[in-house]
């Protein structure tokens, strides 16, 4: 990923994303600046094969504060009642974590519709999703992961791009932001989980080999400031009191290039 113009520091915060800064003090009213992110992509065509047994045999060096993704957060209401009660019937009679994981994908691909309506999905909590039944893909993301955390899973939610590319050009010819979720399985690590695609494509997208996703951050995206702004990445400006408090602009562009397919 190259971005520019270059940051002025790299951070990371609490969930291990890189957080890019910049400072634009000496950046006059009207005056423009865009700021690009490209990605170079090589794709791996190869299928893994996961043993649902051996995904749960004990690694020698297991991630770190797995507890906190078995945790109810600003995201995710674990005690829910309707969530636990949800969780428990779903999971009923279902031993192996590998295997509650994949009938809570099922149910959430067999059951709940996809819905995108401005200003209300992405916004709803679990529990509203698992009554109304429809809601977008942070809504699904969100719905399985208090599920699967609720059935001892640890999960976390994922924000980025899906692209569709086109083998003829080598170019992304259609782009657009994404959330999912990832569970964590001692064997295998981090996998991803993208309820919202296997219910539009009824394909398989339980813990799946990345090919057409791109991470690009972890955790809720909690936009704090009224001009905030989340379109694959989570854009956040903070206009001291000594500089001119004119309106930002917060355009940018995202490019893809197909290094290989």
């Amino acid at each position: 990923m190259n971005i520019s113009p270059h940051y002025n520091a790299l951070i990371k915060d609490p969930d291990r994303n890189d957080i890019a800064v910049f400072y634009f003090s000496e950046v006059k009213s009207g005056q423009k600046i865009n700021l690009v992110m490209e990605y170079d992509i090589e794709i791996d065509d190869s299928d893994f094969f996961i043993s649902p047994v051996e995904a749960e045999e004990k690694n020698d060096t297991p991630e770190a504060n797995l507890e906190k993704y078995l945790k109810s957060d600003s995201d995710v209401d674990i005690e829910n009642k309707s969530i636990k009660e949800a969780a428990q019937k779903i999971t009923k009679g279902i031993n192996n974590q590998f295997s509650k994981g994949k009938a809570i994908y099922n149910f959430i691909a067999n059951n709940i519709k996809y819905e995108n309506t401005e200003q209300v999905s992405g916004f709803q909590s679990a529990d509203d999703t698992l009554w109304l039944k429809k809601g977008n893909c942070a809504d699904m993301a969100r719905l399985f992961i208090s599920l699967a955390r609720a059935s001892g899973i640890p999960a976390r939610r994922v924000n980025g791009m899906v692209f569709s590319p086109d083998v003829n050009s080598n170019k992304s010819i259609k782009k657009f932001e994404h959330a999912w979720a990832e569970v964590y399985f001692p064997k295998y690590g981090w996998l991803p989980v993208d309820p919202t695609t296997g219910v539009t494509s009824r394909e398989d997208y339980y813990c799946f080999n990345y090919k057409i996703h791109i991470r690009e951050n972890y955790g809720p995206v909690n936009q704090r400031n009224p001009g905030s702004l989340y379109k694959g990445m989570y854009i956040e400006t903070t206009t001291r009191e000594n500089v001119d408090r004119a309106p930002i602009s917060q355009d940018f562009e995202v490019e893809v290039d197909l290094l290989n397919w």
